[in-house]
C-alpha cells in the first residue's frame, strides 16, 4: 500500500449546493445466506441445508451446524442488471482465513480476520440478467497457521467463525476511487483530503477531479475542481492526489458536539464519499495531557470486549442491531463517560458510525494479547499489512482517537516495528499505544496502565489507596519482565483497574469470589455485592481521576460488555443485569460510578474503611478535592457531612448528624481545588458515612466513605 506525499494543492473555492454524481452503485449482499460445511480444500460445501444471517456468526445458522468441522461455506446468488468496468466485492470482516469463489472459480483469499478485504470479481461474472453464485469459505481458529493473527484471548473458550460485518459489491466506471483519507485541521481551519484513484485514466494527465465538502444535508461548504498539476507516481493504473479545502465554517467535533460533515470525491467514472468530524487529538509535549482540539480533555470511560460477547449465550443478533448499540452508547453518555476502548477486537463497523454520531472517543485495540511467548512465526510485514488495512477502514472516523497495537503484551519488537512502519500513513497523526510494549523511535507515546490493587496485594483494603494519589499507576503488575523503566517519561492513562466483576445475575465470577467473601463476610446478599461493587469502583475511579500522573489523561473502567457464564465461572463480566437485551444497569452502579465520572469530579482523599476505629467525639479532618473537566470555570457549594444509616444503601435514607459547607470556584480543563473540612464524630459507637456532595441542577453528586467509631 503506497501513501506518497501530497501531489498538489488545488485552489479552494466556495460553491453553491451540489450533489455527488450517480456514477457508483452498491449491491448490498447482507441478509440470509445458505451455509454448509466441508473440507478446507473444497470450493463449496458438500450440501447446503442451513440458512444464516449476514452479518452474524455461524452459530446463528438454522438448522444448527456441527462444530466438529474444518470449514464453513457461505453461499448466495445475485443478479446484475449490467456489467460495469469495476466490480469489487467488499467483505468488511470475516473469520477465519477467508477464501472467495464466484461461479465456481477461485477469486482470492485473505488472511486478515479482523480487517476489510476486497476482490476484483469482474472477470468471473456472468452476462447481465444471469444469476451469479458467490461462495465464501471460512476456516477455524484452531487450524490457522502459527504465522496468522487469530485474536488470542486467554479468557475466551469459543472462537466462532462467521461473516460478522457487511458484504457488498462496489460498481463503477474508470477511473475509480479506491479510498479517501480526510485530514481534519481545526487549528488551521482547513480540511485535507488524500485519495487513491485506480484504473484506466487514473494518471494525473487529463484526469478531472471534483472534491466537495458538504454538511449532511448536502449543502456545499467548499469545493475544488480540476486536474492535478503533476503526478509524483507515474503509473498506468493508479495515482494519488491531495487537496486542502477551507474549513473556517466548520464546528469542531467533540463528545459534547458530535457535528459531522461529508467529503465527496468524484472522477469521470466514479464517486466516493465519507463522513468526518473536524477534530484533533493527542498527548502533546511537555504536559502529556489528553488533548482534544487543542484543549485539555481527560478521558472518562469504559471498555467493550465484543469478541468475548460473541460467545455469550444471550448474544444472538444484538451486536448487529443499531437500536441496541445506540442505546448502549447513550447509557455510556448518561454515566458521564466520553470514551470507550474496544478491547481485544473490533466490533462491526456500524459501532464506529454510531460512536461518531453519539460522540464517544474510541481507543481502537487490535486483537493481540500475548503475555508470554509471542509467536516468532508472526512477521512484522504480516502485522504491518493488517495494521494498514485497519487504518484504511477506520481513519475517517472522528471517534477513533487512539490506535492501540496490542493488549498487555510485554516488550515485543514485532508490534512496535509494525507500528513504526505504518504510522506515517495516518495524516491525522493519532497517538499510538502498544499495550505493554514500546514503539521504536517514539519517546513520548502514551502507555495504558492496569493498576489492579488485588494483583499487587491480594489482601488489599481500601486503606491501601491512601498513599496512591501521588504515585504513578503501574502499567501492569505481574508481567514476566519489568516494563516500568520503559514507561518513565511517557504519558500514562488508566484503562483497567477495578477487578470487582459480577455475573449479570449478581453471582461472583471465579476471579472475585474471595474478594467479596473477605469484604462482606459469610451470608452476604446480591444487594450487598452490587453496593460494594458500586462504591469500590467509584472510589477507584476517583483515585485515578485525581492521581497526580493521570489527572489530565484519563481513566476507563473494565468493562461494559463481555460474557457472563454463571455462578463461579468465568474471569470477568460486565455490569448489566439480566436480560442483556434490555441494557438495564444495576442502580447502585449507575448512581455511584456515574457520580464518580461527573465532568465536575469530587473526591474525599482519605479512606478509613477497614482501618483502625476512631474514638467517639473525635475531631475529624476530611480532605476534599474538586476537579473540573469542562471548558468553563465551575462555581458551586460543596457540603460535607457525617451521617448515620450504615445498614442502608440509599443515600436519601442517611440522617445527617453534622456538616459544613464551602463555596469554591474550580478552573476549567482539569483544574483542581483542594480544601479541608473539620467535623466532630458522634459520641455513640457505630458505623457512619462521611459524605461530600454538590448539587448539579436537580441531581446531587456524592462521594462516600465509611468510618468506624468505637470507644
Amino acid at each position: 500500500m503506497a501513501f506518497p506525499l501530497p501531489l498538489a494543492l488545488f485552489l479552494v473555492t466556495i460553491a453553491p449546493q451540489a450533489q455527488i454524481g450517480p456514477v457508483r452503485d452498491y449491491v448490498n449482499l447482507n441478509g440470509t445466506w445458505e451455509v454448509g460445511t466441508g473440507p478446507l480444500t473444497a470450493s463449496s460445501a458438500t450440501e447446503y441445508r442451513s440458512k444464516v444471517a449476514v452479518p452474524g456468526l455461524v452459530d446463528l445458522a438454522q438448522p444448527k451446524l456441527s462444530e466438529d468441522v474444518k470449514a464453513y461455506f457461505y453461499r448466495r446468488t445475485f443478479t446484475l442488471p449490467d456489467l460495469r468496468p469495476v466490480n469489487r466485492l467488499r467483505i468488511r470482516k470475516a473469520m477465519y482465513s477467508k477464501s472467495v469463489f464466484v461461479n465456481g472459480r477461485a477469486v482470492g483469499s485473505h488472511e486478515g480476520n479482523f480487517t476489510r478485504s476486497e476482490y476484483d470479481i469482474t472477470p468471473f461474472l456472468k452476462p447481465p440478467g444471469q444469476a451469479n453464485e458467490i461462495v465464501v469459505r471460512l476456516g477455524r481458529k484452531e487450524d490457522l497457521p502459527k504465522s496468522a493473527l487469530g485474536g488470542n484471548d486467554y479468557e475466551k473458550t469459543k472462537y466462532i467463525p462467521g461473516i460478522y460485518d457487511d458484504v457488498e459489491i462496489v460498481r463503477s466506471d474508470n477511473p475509480s476511487v479506491a479510498w479517501i483519507q480526510v485530514r481534519p485541521m481545526p487549528a488551521e481551519k482547513k480540511v485535507g483530503v488524500l485519495a487513491l484513484v485506480r484504473g484506466k485514466g487514473a494518471t494525473a494527465d487529463g484526469l478531472k477531479i471534483d472534491v466537495r465538502l458538504t454538511d449532511l444535508s448536502g449543502k456545499v461548504l467548499a469545493k475544488v475542481s480540476g486536474p492535478p498539476v503533476a503526478s509524483q507516481e507515474p503509473s498506468k493504473s493508479e495515482s494519488t492526489f491531495y487537496v486542502e479545502l477551507d474549513g473556517s465554517s466548520l464546528q469542531e467535533w467533540s463528545p459534547e458536539n458530535p457535528q459531522l460533515y461529508r467529503i465527496e470525491v468524484e472522477t469521470p467514472g466514479d464517486a466516493e464519499e465519507t463522513t468526518f468530524g473536524q477534530r484533533s487529538f493527542d498527548f502533546p509535549k511537555p504536559s502529556g495531557a489528553s488533548t482534544l482540539n487543542g484543549k485539555v480533555y481527560p478521558l472518562r470511560g469504559t471498555n467493550v470486549c465484543i469478541h468475548r460477547f460473541f460467545e455469550d449465550n444471550q448474544r444472538a443478533g444484538l451486536p448487529w442491531q443499531e437500536s441496541w448499540v445506540r442505546k448502549m452508547f447513550r447509557q455510556f453518555k448518561s454515566m458521564g463517560w466520553n470514551a470507550v476502548r474496544f478491547s481485544l477486537g473490533f466490533p462491526p463497523e456500524l459501532w464506529y458510525r454510531i460512536a461518531d454520531e453519539e460522540g464517544i472517543l474510541v481507543q481502537d485495540e487490535f486483537p493481540i494479547w500475548q503475555i508470554v511467548d509471542f509467536p516468532k512465526e508472526i512477521e512484522v510485514a504480516t502485522l504491518a499489512t493488517q495494521y494498514a488495512e485497519w487504518m484504511t477502514e477506520r481513519w475517517n472516523h472522528p471517534s477513533v482517537v487512539i490506535w492501540d497495537g496490542s493488549n498487555e503484551t510485554p516488550y515485543v519488537s514485532t508490534t512496535g516495528y509494525a507500528i513504526q512502519a505504518v504510522r506515517k500513513f495516518d495524516l491525522s497523526n493519532r497517538p499510538w499505544e502498544n499495550g505493554s510494549s514500546g514503539i521504536p523511535g517514539d519517546d513520548f507515546h502514551p502507555w495504558e496502565c492496569h493498576p489492579y490493587l488485588v494483583t499487587e496485594k491480594p489482601t488489599y483494603t481500601m486503606q491501601d489507596m491512601n498513599d496512591r494519589l501521588s504515585r504513578p499507576p503501574l502499567p501492569m503488575n505481574g508481567l514476566p519482565i519489568d516494563i516500568e523503566p520503559y514507561v518513565k517519561g511517557h504519558p500514562r492513562f488508566v484503562n483497567e483497574f477495578d477487578w470487582l466483576w459480577l455475573n449479570r445475575d449478581g453471582t461472583c465470577v471465579e476471579a472475585t469470589q474471595s474478594i467479596y467473601d473477605r469484604f462482606l463476610g459469610p451470608g452476604h446478599s446480591v444487594e450487598d455485592r452490587y453496593f460494594m461493587r458500586a462504591v469500590q469502583t467509584a472510589a477507584k475511579t476517583e483515585l485515578w481521576r485525581f492521581n497526580e500522573t493521570t489527572v489530565k489523561t484519563g481513566v476507563l473502567q473494565f468493562c461494559a460488555l463481555g460474557y457472563t457464564r454463571g455462578k463461579g465461572k468465568g474471569i470477568t463480566s460486565d455490569f448489566w443485569q439480566e436480560p442483556i437485551s434490555e441494557l438495564k444497569m444495576d442502580p447502585f452502579f449507575r448512581k455511584f460510578v456515574g457520580d464518580a465520572n461527573s465532568r465536575v469530579g469530587l473526591i474525599i482523599t482519605k479512606w478509613w474503611e477497614n482501618g483502625p476505629a476512631v474514638a467517639p467525639g473525635s475531631v475529624l479532618t476530611i480532605p476534599i478535592r474538586v476537579k473540573n473537566d469542562s471548558e468553563k470555570s465551575w462555581k458551586g457549594t460543596v457540603r460535607v457531612s457525617i451521617r448515620s444509616g450504615a445498614k442502608t444503601y440509599r443515600v436519601e435514607d442517611w440522617k445527617s448528624l453534622s456538616g459544613s459547607e464551602r463555596s469554591i470556584e474550580v478552573p476549567p480543563y482539569a483544574g483542581v481545588v483542594a480544601f479541608e473540612s473539620t467535623l466532630t464524630l458522634p459520641s455513640q459507637p457505630g458505623e457512619y458515612w462521611i459524605v461530600a456532595e454538590y448539587s448539579d441542577g436537580p441531581r446531587v453528586v456524592h462521594c462516600v466513605r465509611t468510618i468506624t467509631v468505637k470507644a
